[in-house]
């Protein structure tokens, strides 16, 4: 059990099963209108939201939409959020249309290129040029940790070539792999 205290919140005690929170603060009521979440389900499917969407998918509201792995905004004020336990989260900017994008990317979103499709939804919906998006890696788990089969490689050899597979999958003495996710968001984000 861990308890965080800071404004606007008088208490959050998180449990395996049970999230309370306390408002002590409009502030903390105008917050909760600010964030959309992914709908997480280990797709390539991404979404553009807006104010509209506030509070999608978060403890306090969750509407049954479609499942969007990614989520893209050129609305100010808006929170893109997303959780993650060993995906990575991929952070997206267009600071020239002032467009974001928030991205969990699995590593079945990562073999679909999830990160290459929220940038090309950025360009059809608000006008980004590829060029002008910046992207950052949230943590997730590493190479060492992660241990794979080899079906795995399957999804991969559809959008990675022979050479990004042999660098993404190392293989073990117990006949495993282990799979180095973020070198392979690097290898698709860097070639879109």
């Amino acid at each position: 059990l861990n308890t965080v205290t800071h404004l606007p919140f008088s208490a959050i005690k998180l449990d395996r099963s049970l999230l309370y929170h306390i408002c002590t603060d409009a502030r903390a009521a105008l917050f909760y209108q600010s964030i959309v979440s992914t709908f997480q389900r280990h797709t390539d499917i991404v979404r553009a939201v807006t104010h509209a969407d506030a509070g999608m998918n978060t403890f306090w509201r969750s509407d049954p939409v479609e499942p969007a792995d990614g989520i893209i905004t050129n609305e100010r004020g808006l929170l893109l959020t997303s959780m993650e336990s060993d995906c990575t989260p991929v952070y997206l900017l267009d600071p020239v249309n002032k467009a974001v994008g928030m991205v969990h990317s699995g590593w079945k979103g990562t073999a679909a290129l999830i990160a290459v499709k929220a940038v090309e939804k950025m360009r059809q919906e608000y006008g980004t040029d590829p060029e002008n998006v910046m992207a950052a890696f949230g943590p997730c788990i590493c190479r060492r940790c992660y241990e794979v089969g080899g079906e795995l490689m399957e999804p991969f050899r559809v959008n990675y070539s022979q050479s990004d597979i042999t660098r993404l999958f190392l293989p073990k003495p117990n006949g495993k792999y282990t799979l180095d996710v973020n070198l392979a968001c690097l290898l698709y984000t860097s070639d879109a």
